[in-house]
Order: structure tokens, then C-alpha cells, then sequence
């Protein structure tokens, strides 16, 4: 992996009943990572509300989930990846023989390199 890209740290549950403290913990945790890799390497994963709360102070990029984004999904402007389409056991989705979710990139630079 190039150095200058982005690591997303995942906030892979519905955030909006984080306390004060829940949220000074997350933040605290990508500022140990930022002060590690560099800010511009901190991605967020996660719901609306994360990439809004988190991006640009704590996280440089923002990865979005519509789960616990709203219903229909609220997209946050501050993202640059967008995951719209979610495989559950209602409604599984497949690709090469393996389960995936769909994703969509909203910028030409969203972490990505080439192999």
C-alpha cells in the first residue's frame, strides 16, 4: 500500500446514542492514529452522522454507510465513498462467487491505487 493513502477506521454500529465521552473516545482514537500515520492518511467508515461529526477535524476522508443514515439515506456532502446498496439476508448480493456490498466513489481521488 502507497504511504500517502487512506486508512478508514470503522464506526460500524449506529452512533446516534454516543455519549459525550463515547464521542471524545472515537476522536481521541483517530487523533492517536493521525499522530501516527498523519491526519491526510485518517479515513472515518460509517454512518451520516460520523463523517459529518468527524470530518475534517479528526478524519481527512469519509466513507459512508447508509445504514443508520436515515430512511431513506441522508448522504453526507463530506463523503467520498458512498456504500448504497447493503447485502442482508433479505437481500443478498453477489459478485465472483462471494457476498458484497455496493459502493460508489463521489471523488476521482477517494483512497484508491493502482496494484
Amino acid at each position: 500500500m502507497p504511504e500517502d493513502r487512506p486508512v478508514y477506521y470503522t464506526l460500524d454500529f449506529d452512533p446516534n446514542p454516543l455519549t459525550t465521552a463515547q464521542w471524545d473516545q472515537v476522536r481521541s482514537t483517530l487523533d492517536g492514529a493521525a499522530s501516527v500515520t498523519g491526519r491526510e492518511r485518517v479515513g472515518i467508515y460509517g454512518a451520516r452522522l460520523a463523517v459529518d461529526t468527524l470530518v475534517p477535524d479528526h478524519a481527512a476522508w469519509g466513507w459512508q454507510t447508509r445504514s443508520w443514515s436515515g430512511v431513506p439515506p441522508r448522504w453526507s456532502p463530506k463523503a467520498v465513498l458512498r456504500q448504497y446498496d447493503i447485502s442482508t439476508p433479505n437481500h443478498r448480493i453477489f459478485l465472483c462467487g462471494g457476498e458484497v456490498d455496493r459502493d460508489v466513489a463521489l471523488a476521482d481521488d477517494f483512497g484508491q491505487w493502482d496494484p
